[in-house]
């Protein structure tokens, strides 16, 4: 059930199987495309992967991966429709060391499934810290899981430029002189859909950190996934951003919110800043992908304890146990 704990895809054609003969010719972006359209013909995939070759280094690393623990999965480019000729090459040429195999049928879009949007919902309008910033389009991606949509992934591409006037005043937008493009991807969404969860707090990165903090803090599920909210987005920012000093006054204003959660479920002791400790290096072990977590585990509990302070002795917020 473990995506996040190591699943490794590979290409099928080209990575896994590659050409006996003239593969460079693939570098060439519209052969390329041309061999993606004749890609929808059965009789061109069998042919195609019929001059195919096992690429033995691959094969190798794949074998070992799975001998590791991880899950290996296929994607191919080829339709749904060719299964059974795919099927048939990885049996005649004896790899069998994967967990499953996605068509392009399973991700690709149809045309009836993109929404148009004829207004501005969707343009990005930036101008952040009165300086002028490059202006785009947001496209949110979404998949239907039992029954509800869900936004696991964002794509942004900035293309625009605003014209001031004078007064600094925006009168009109043209063509930036880059091209910014920004994608962000929901990993626990992503990994809580393919194994077939109910919520997101099930997946392998979060669960046992709030079985954890049930332990530690005696508290119940819900207050222990709210210390556990508060602690991984505390963690990350103080490991992304090197402490709190280095935020701005709104980003302050936000971290400090997720500060407060803290202190309304846990009495502030040593022994449990030991406790919340343990948590953040359980948290740097659950998230190996991103090492940088388990260095800023001592930084963050202290800039948890001196946020408390603080906050304690700046306010005076009713429903806050400080």
């Amino acid at each position: 059930m473990k995506l996040m704990d190591k699943a490794i895809s590979f290409d099928l054609h080209d990575t896994i199987l590659i050409l006996k003969f003239g593969g460079d010719f693939k570098q060439n972006k519209v052969l390329r495309a041309i061999l993606y359209f004749l890609s929808n013909f059965k009789s061109f995939v069998f042919t195609y992967t019929l001059f195919c070759q096992r690429n033995e280094q691959i094969i190798q690393l794949m074998q070992n991966l799975k001998k590791g623990g991880s899950k290996v999965f296929i994607l191919t480019s080829t339709n749904q429709r060719c299964a059974k000729i795919i099927y048939y090459f990885l049996k005649k040429n004896n790899i069998s060391n994967y967990d499953g195999i996605f068509f392009r049928k399973e991700f690709w879009q149809k045309e009836n499934q993109f929404v148009a949007n004829h207004n501005r919902d969707t343009m990005l309008a930036l101008h952040i810290f009165d300086l002028p910033t490059p202006w785009g389009y947001r496209n949110e991606i979404f998949y239907e899981h039992q029954g509800k949509l869900l936004d696991i992934g964002t794509v942004e591409h900035l293309s625009y430029a605003p014209v001031f006037n004078e007064q600094k005043g925006i009168i009109d937008i043209g063509p930036f002189k880059h091209s910014i493009a920004v994608t962000g991807v929901g990993v626990e969404r992503i990994s809580m859909i393919i194994n077939g969860l109910n919520n997101v707090w099930d997946v392998d990165t979060i669960k046992p950190l709030i079985r954890e903090a049930e332990k530690l803090f005696n508290l119940d599920e819900i207050k222990a996934m709210q210390i556990v909210q508060a602690l991984r987005v505390v963690h990350r920012i103080i490991t992304d951003c090197r402490g709190y000093s280095s935020l701005n006054t709104r980003r302050k204003k936000y971290f400090r919110g997720f500060i407060r959660i803290l202190p309304q479920h846990i009495n502030f002791n040593g022994e449990n800043l030991q406790k919340i400790k343990l948590l953040l290096e359980l948290s740097s072990e659950l998230e190996f992908f991103y090492p940088e977590l388990k260095l800023s585990v001592d930084q963050t509990v202290t800039e948890i304890e001196q946020r408390v302070k603080t906050i304690n002795k700046e306010y005076d917020l009713p429903g806050y146990n400080y």
